[in-house]
């Protein structure tokens, strides 16, 4: 973890106590912490991912400048959990997919906040059916072929959300639930049966979130929690390993010109 005096110093720059980033954090929290205990609850294993995990590693809870919440979990345990919160509508948060939103066109899901709304930078967001402050979770699949992967990531990317930012109400209403028809059904549980032939101890996301470098078995097998703001959550067991493959040298602390842009541009509570 970096030092307490360049935490503070990062946190009065791009979060401080009160701003609209710290408030959003928090939220993000809180339903991290239902999360966790849904999770805990029913056995389920799953960990902070990507830039959430190495918030937790070198910052001991949110990067300052983040503005969502990255999960990730096995596929079983995935489909486990979306059965759970879809039959459990007392929960203080939805789940958002493909599946219950005609016009989401992402490989993976979003647990969304009741009691909020927030606009993403992004071309499609206008077209969800839910708005809420979310946290995206991903699922993991056993996967070996980099190559197969690229190429059918590349194909989502350049027809399923190609053809989503385009304004023409025919191509919207039908070349994209075609393409995406295609992509679901045959292309993507064609690529998860030919990788996994050929997958080892290689875990990939799922063919569509763009995101191509692999999780290796030994890493996240195992789970441990550690301090996230002022609680513990689960992190990979082989963080460093893990962290070090997707970011390098992941303590170093990036120039201010490779911060990338926030996800969101307006959020609305309603309480």
């Amino acid at each position: 973890m970096i030092s307490t005096e360049l935490q503070a110093e990062l946190r009065a720059k791009f979060n401080p106590d009160g701003s609209d980033l710290r408030r959003h954090q928090m939220r993000m929290l809180e339903m991290l912490k239902h999360i966790d205990k849904v999770c805990q609850d029913n056995n389920i294993t799953y960990w902070l991912s990507s830039g959430t995990c190495l918030g937790a590693v070198r910052h001991g809870g949110f990067i300052p400048w983040d503005d969502d919440v990255d999960i990730e979990m096995l596929a079983p345990d995935y489909e486990r959990l979306r059965k759970i919160i879809i039959n459990n509508p007392e929960l203080p948060f939805t789940w958002h997919d493909s599946l219950n939103d005609p016009k989401f066109y992402a490989a993976f899901a979003k647990l969304r906040d009741k009691k909020s709304s927030i606009i993403e930078n992004n071309p499609w967001n206008e077209h969800y059916n839910q708005h809420g402050i979310y946290i995206d979770v991903f699922r993991l699949y056993p996967s070996g072929m980099k190559k197969l992967e690229q190429v059918a990531n590349w194909y989502h990317h350049k027809f399923v959300f190609g053809i989503a930012k385009r304004k023409s109400p025919l191509l919207s209403k039908y070349a994209i639930k075609v393409t995406y028809w295609i992509m679901e059904r045959v292309v993507s549980p064609a690529c998860r049966t030919l990788t996994k032939l050929n997958a080892k101890e290689l875990l990939r996301h799922r063919i569509g979130t763009e995101f191509i470098k692999p999780r290796y078995v030994k890493d996240v097998e195992r789970t441990i929690r550690v301090p996230f703001e002022d609680t513990k959550m689960p992190i990979p067991e082989g963080y460093d390993n893990y962290l070090t493959h997707l970011y390098g040298d992941y303590l170093r602390i990036p120039q201010i010109d490779e911060i990338t842009e926030p996800h969101t541009r307006n959020i609305t509570y309603f309480d």
